[in-house]
């Protein structure tokens, strides 16, 4: 393990580590740009791999990932491996350690003995120094400056998706978005369950589609942020995920050939299909295009599907992953705007501990102080970054593991992605295989016990906009959902129990709706 303090030089900062993959067969060295390795700062490494005798070599395919192992998410923002230098180098941009603690950085590593990954650990200690009479700590600055919406960037490039950026494929992604038509009994939309003015949410606790479902609709603002999506994480890629509702069963409860053939039947979707894609398929010959035909349909359905060409079969799934991509391109423009918690963090950065800031409460301002306070609230464990996300999956004690309603989360969730015919590394993806860092991580790994009972981590963006809240609704208010932190479940769940009083919930309650600033979209 590596020690690396922020805003003190050490004998690691600029200087070279040698580490060794798991099964011995690479070498790899890692260099940071930086002359002291920083918190809530991007910067640049330096990677150069080689045997363990000191040959060099190029690999086939290089790729970086990591997190914080002991609170279960990667980084806020992922490395990527830009440039080949010289000498077998490879510029590592984007590395950002937002808090201190553990964290890896894990190298995997295409070469001449296979695929392996290297492991390297780094514990990150923040400077210690005085608090002043300053309001808010240098420390605490830099975990508000961390959390504020002005650091999130643009919504990433999603590789898989073609049509990410395309206006006209926003536009048609629009259209269908609001389009009951979808369904099997032309009532049920996407925005049945994501509604605009409920924060593309439905506010149900479990939502309902031809019937209720077992999951509660999570709100799509700031949806193509994240890199697995449902709450179990069952689809790799947002437009994987748009096209699932239209042939689940409870959901829109359609089939993937009438979907497919209702669509190429309108003549505007038709036209835009032309636009983006080229020459619709013809589908009218019901012997080798039979309606109701779907994998996921019904036995009869099942069956029509299974007798169909591959080559039928693959003209049908073309034009139903087109469908997906422009949903997933529409639902990349529904993001977050600046809440009034983003308002007082920029006001504080730019005028400084003594300036005019936008007005908090002293409520508020304790509410922020105790979710900054690892020790006391563990709060930034997951919900870190400016989406107040890690993006990852934990165990609060909220599975079902008998009766009715069974649900073990992304234990299952993380085989379903891996096995899916639409995920990133599959023929219907438009990204290189190389750029799957997700998913060919995930297929190298056993599938932990403790997912059992994991969910994804929700934004607490808008979040007292979100009720009811987990990811079978069972709570309605915030302060049940701190009060189940604050006293958790005792078995099947990875909380401790917070020693709170009954003024930290009402002062971290009102924390939370700092965090809200819905807008039309």
């Amino acid at each position: 393990m590596f020690l690396i303090y922020w805003g003190v030089s050490t004998s690691i900062a600029n200087e070279s580590f040698t580490f060794e993959s798991e099964r011995g067969v690479y070498k790899v060295v890692l260099t940071s740009q930086t002359d002291t390795v920083p918190i809530a700062e991007l910067h640049n490494w330096e990677l150069e791999v080689s045997t363990p005798q000191g040959t060099r070599f190029f690999p086939n395919q290089l790729v970086i990932e990591g997190g914080m192992p002991g609170h279960g998410h990667g980084f806020p923002v992922e490395p990527q491996i830009t440039q080949y230098l010289e000498s077998n180098k490879f510029l590592v941009e984007g590395v950002l350690f937002n808090m201190a603690g553990e964290w890896q950085l894990r190298v995997g590593i295409d070469g001449p003995w296979g695929w392996d990954t290297a492991t390297v650990t780094l514990n990150i200690a923040p400077q210690t120094s005085q608090k002043s009479a300053q309001e808010w700590s240098d420390s605490e600055l830099a975990q508000l400056k961390n959390l504020s919406w002005k650091n999130a960037g643009p919504v990433p490039d999603d590789p898989s998706n073609r049509f990410g950026e395309n206006t006209s494929a926003i536009e048609l992604g629009r259209a269908l978005f609001f389009d009951p038509k979808l369904s099997r009994d032309k009532r049920v939309s996407c925005a049945s369950c994501h509604q605009p003015e409920k924060a593309f949410g439905d506010g149900l606790n479990k939502s309902f589609g031809s019937r209720e479902t077992q999951r509660h609709a999570p709100s799509l603002l700031g949806v193509a942020r994240h890199r697995w999506f449902y709450w179990d994480g069952r689809r790799d890629s947002l437009w994987a995920q748009a096209v699932t509702p239209i042939e689940t069963s409870g959901e829109m409860d359609n089939n993937r050939m009438d979907a497919v053939r209702y669509f190429l039947s309108e003549p505007t979707y038709l036209s835009s299909y032309q636009k983006l894609v080229g020459v619709a398929p013809d589908l009218s010959d019901e012997k080798r295009f039979p309606t109701g035909a779907g994998p996921y349909a019904n036995r009869s359905g099942k069956s029509k599907w299974e007798k169909m060409s591959r080559a039928d079969r693959h003209s049908v799934n073309a034009v139903f992953i087109v469908i997906g991509k422009v949903l997933a391109a529409f639902e990349s423009t529904l993001d977050f705007q600046e809440s009034r918690f983003d308002r007082y963090v920029n006001q504080l950065a730019e005028s400084g501990q003594r300036g005019q800031h936008a007005q908090i409460s002293e409520s508020e301002k304790r509410g922020i102080r105790l979710f900054l306070n690892q020790e006391k609230t563990q709060c930034l464990r997951c919900h870190n970054g400016p989406l107040f996300s890690n993006k990852g999956f934990h165990n609060i004690g909220t599975g079902v593991f008998q009766g009715a309603g069974l649900d073990f989360g992304r234990f299952y969730g993380l085989q379903s992605a891996r096995l899916d015919t639409f995920n990133c590394e599959g023929r219907y993806s438009d990204a290189s295989p190389d750029q799957c860092t997700a998913l060919r991580f995930s297929l190298k790994k056993e599938i932990p016990a403790f997912m059992q009972g994991a969910f994804k981590v929700p934004t607490l963006r808008n979040v007292s906009h979100s009720a009811p809240f987990f990811h079978d609704g069972r709570f309605a208010s915030l302060r049940e959902v701190v009060e189940h932190y604050r006293q958790p479940p005792g078995q099947n769940s990875e909380l401790q129990s917070l020693d709170l009083t009954d003024q930290d919930v009402s002062d971290l309650i009102a924390f939370l709706n700092l965090l809200s600033d819905v807008t039309e979209h």
